[in-house]
């Protein structure tokens, strides 16, 4: 019975060719990827945290405010890039998705939801 169920969630995802499921699911691997690297920054500002206090007492306290004001900003330029990135990518396989649904006549909200649970249960990803 529950191989039923996962048949019927997959009704709409089965009739597209393996192309164009290969094209969608490579821009979901981009977008998973970016997905896991937006916990990057935050790791390396903890990094940074860490090496300014290591620092207090060697390095005078105005260089050292510098340092990590500058870091503080770069790391916040990078994860508003991954952020925009982020968002771009997931507009990206959205958009393949509905034109896919719109070409076939399906409807977007089951296919979409058909794919989340594909990514889902086998990429262990992020819902589009």
């Amino acid at each position: 019975m529950g191989n039923m169920k996962i048949k019927q969630n997959r009704t709409y995802l089965s009739n597209f060719g393996e192309e164009d499921m290969k094209m969608v699911l490579s821009e979901y691997a981009t977008f998973q990827k970016l997905s896991n690297s937006i916990r990057i920054p935050g790791f390396v500002m903890l990094g940074v945290i860490g090496i300014s206090r290591a620092l207090q007492g060697i390095v005078p306290k105005a260089a050292l405010n510098i340092i990590s004001i500058i870091a503080i900003l770069s790391l916040l330029a990078w994860t508003i890039f991954i952020g925009f990135s982020l968002v771009k990518q997931k507009k990206l396989v959205k958009n393949k998705l509905e034109q896919m649904s719109t070409t076939h006549n399906y409807p977007f909200k089951v296919l979409r939801s058909e794919f989340n649970t594909l990514v889902k249960g086998v990429y262990s990803g992020p819902k589009i």
